[in-house]
């Protein structure tokens, strides 16, 4: 095939990534919003979602094989669809985790008491726009909001500690809300994970890029 070709095949890998990414960036908006609201509607929403996205990941693992077979590329073209490979299932389980979510919430919906703090709010924020930032960098080819991703891993890494030490403490002085609590240190954990496949996506990012492995050697950037 002519350069072009592999350009356009490229091409339309990356929106088949935005594609999915904004089917993810729902599911965790969704997510979030059935959290603080405890609201059917937007458990539902999450569930329907996550059905796409599954869909969305064995299309795009598909189109990827194709590509590879058919274009035997090189080079960043190579590093481009490896990637897509592996950003398709940081996405697919981006899927998942908002999954868990909602279902934590609606296996004891009546009884799951609201965890509205200002940390919490701030974790939520901060893991919606890794989303969105992840998925805007990668078709974009964009190092710096790469890198800016990268930079808002440890604030919500801080932010789960905190958050899980405050529902400790919460447990030890009203042991009926054990249930609960455990319930959103769950969710917590999920979110974290959330923000740690968008560190993947912006690592893919760079390496696609540069052609650099940063996974366990960030301080380059």
């Amino acid at each position: 095939m002519s350069k072009i070709s592999v350009e356009s095949v490229i091409e339309d890998l990356k929106k088949h990534v935005l594609e999915a990414g904004n089917l993810v960036k729902n599911a965790v908006h969704h997510a979030c919003a059935a959290t603080l609201e405890h609201s059917e509607f937007e458990i539902s929403k999450v569930l329907q979602f996550e059905e796409k996205i599954n869909q969305q990941h064995s299309s795009l693992d598909h189109h990827c094989m194709q590509a590879l077979a058919k274009l035997s590329p090189f080079g960043q073209d190579l590093r481009m669809i490896i990637s897509v490979i592996k950003i398709n299932s940081d996405l697919e389980r981006m899927g998942d985790q908002s999954r868990n979510i909602v279902r934590i919430l609606k296996d004891d919906f009546e009884k799951t008491q609201s965890l509205d703090t200002p940390t919490f709010k701030k974790m939520m924020d901060d893991v919606k726009w890794m989303v969105e930032q992840s998925i805007e960098c990668f078709p974009q080819g964009n190092v710096q909001l790469a890198v800016q991703v990268l930079g808002r891993e440890q604030v919500v890494d801080d932010a789960k500690k905190k958050i899980t030490m405050e529902l400790i403490e919460r447990m030890k002085a009203k042991p009926e809300s054990i249930k609960s609590s455990l319930d959103f240190i769950l969710i917590v954990k999920n979110l974290e994970r959330i923000a740690d496949h968008c560190t993947n996506i912006a690592e893919e990012t760079i390496f696609v890029m540069t052609g650099k492995d940063i996974r366990h050697k960030q301080d380059l950037f």
